[in-house]
């Protein structure tokens, strides 16, 4: 609804004696024709399929907006840790080579292990 269609009926608010029956029908019939049509706007945005698609756009920017910042984050994090990489070379190099050792260690041990139990179990047959 435009600032005009709320300026017409003040432009013609003239003394009721001074308008002719004609014109105040008229006005009337005006002013039902844009109430009609406010409802109708009204209606149309009150409508399920119009609120569904308001909820639709709505969940779909927040979904927008936190792969964005998960996305964000992740950039962060990986900044993070090639300063830490540059920042301390010599302890990632001593941290990886522990984990290293670590992981080859356990790995000995399970096939140790393996071989155990495969030789008690061939003494048993």
């Amino acid at each position: 609804m435009s600032g005009d269609e709320w300026q017409e009926p003040m432009e013609s608010d003239l003394a009721a004696d001074q308008r002719s029956p004609e014109e105040i029908e008229w006005e009337i019939e005006r002013t039902r024709e844009r109430m009609s049509s406010n409802i109708d706007a009204l209606g149309d945005k009150l409508s399920r399929d119009h609120l569904k698609q308001q909820a639709r756009e709505a969940i779909a920017e927040k979904a927008h907006d936190v792969v964005s910042s998960v996305g964000d984050q992740a950039r962060q994090t990986g900044s993070r840790l090639v300063d830490l990489i540059t920042e301390n070379p010599l302890a990632v190099a001593a941290a990886a080579l522990g984990a290293l050792c670590f992981f080859t260690l356990r790995r000995k041990r399970r096939s140790e292990a393996r071989q155990r139990v495969r030789r008690a179990r061939a003494g048993r047959r």
